[in-house]
This record gives C-alpha cells, structure tokens and sequence, in this order.
C-alpha cells in the first residue's frame, strides 16, 4: 500500500484516516512479507513529519527487504518446528528407551539421539561414524553386521539384527536394531534410519 497524503485514502477507509491522524502520519509505505499466499506480515515505513512521495524503485527496494525479511522468518519458523518435533520424537525414544540413529551412507557419518549414545556408550557431543559403532561390535559378530548394512542398501530391504557390543569399560550387552533404507530420486542409497533397543 502506497499512501503519499492522506487524501490519497479512498473515502471508505475512514477507520485507517482516523488511525493515522491519530498517530501523526502524513505518509505511508506498507509492503507485505509473505512466503506463496501466507502473510507474515508487513514491512511498514511512515513518514510524521511531512507528507513524502514515495518513489517506486524505492518501492521495489521494500519489496526485496520484504521479502528477504519473510525468508528469514519462515526458515526461523522451520527451525523451531523441527527442534520442536526432535524434542517430542527424543522424548518418545527415551520413554521407550529405545535409540535412534541415522546413517549417511556417503559419509558414513551417523546421527544418533541422547539415548543411542548411551546405549553405545559414547559421549553426548562426540562425532560418531559408522566406524565407530562398528568398532563396539563384538568381533564375532561384527563382519555379520557389516554385511546386512550393506545388503539393507544395496537390495532395499529392511535391517533387523541382534549383536553384542562392548563398551570401554567391558561390559558386554546385547542390542536388537532395525533400519530401514532411505534413497535418492537418481536410486542411490541416501541414509539408513533406524531404532536400537537394550536387549540384554
């Protein structure tokens, strides 16, 4: 909305001449930030002490502010969403007590929740690799293990395993674990999500 003057309001927005007479208003710049047809909001520019001819590339310039501003504010939005939704997952995981994990099949790198740290016996904020897990397989049934991964990926099927793990302090204790292979469009093995549970 572009209002240089007020008489630039049309006769039916009383209400809006009253607002700005009110608040000493003399010109108004109002561009709406929005992401597809879902209104964020408004990035506003008012001008109070004089009335102001509101040019249009700097009418543009508002519009890429606008929109910049509603990127940032949908990927924010986004991002409490997916916290929120990992929070409520890890709690559902941890009342089961049941670990979660994620395995980039690229990488090797894994992603796993509070619980499948413990489970594993790894530190909370230690960088965890397929190696590693591997590492705290017990030797006897470590290739096995290796070998279903890979068949879980390369034939698409599911992973459904029970192995020992030793922890660094020896204990030994048994783990059931279930995946299930996730793939690119181009069919490439993408990721290997699954849940580990304490069988012992």
């Amino acid at each position: 909305m572009v209002m240089n003057r007020l008489e630039d309001l049309p006769a039916e927005a009383q209400l809006e001449r009253q607002l700005c007479r009110a608040k000493s208003m003399k010109s108004l710049l109002s561009i709406p930030m929005a992401i597809g047809q879902k209104a964020m909001g408004s990035c506003v520019l008012v001008s109070v002490n004089a009335e102001r001819i509101w040019p249009a590339t700097l009418v543009q310039r508002i519009r890429l502010i606008a929109a910049v501003f509603a990127g940032a504010l949908a990927r924010k939005r986004s991002v409490e969403v997916l916290r929120e939704s990992e929070a409520r997952l890890n709690l559902a995981a941890t009342s089961a007590e049941a670990g979660l994990w994620i395995l980039e099949i690229a990488s090797g790198h894994i992603w796993a929740t509070a619980k499948a740290r413990e489970l594993y016996g790894f530190t909370p904020d230690q960088e965890l690799t397929f190696e590693d897990i591997i590492l705290r397989v017990d030797s006897e049934d470590r290739e096995r293990i290796r070998r279903r991964v890979e068949q879980a990926t390369r034939k698409r099927v599911d992973f459904r395993e029970e192995y020992r793990i030793i922890h660094p302090d020896g204990t030994i204790r048994w783990m059931a674990a279930r995946g299930r292979p996730y793939f690119k469009s181009s069919g490439e093995p993408e990721r290997l999500m699954g849940v580990a549970l304490d069988i012992s």
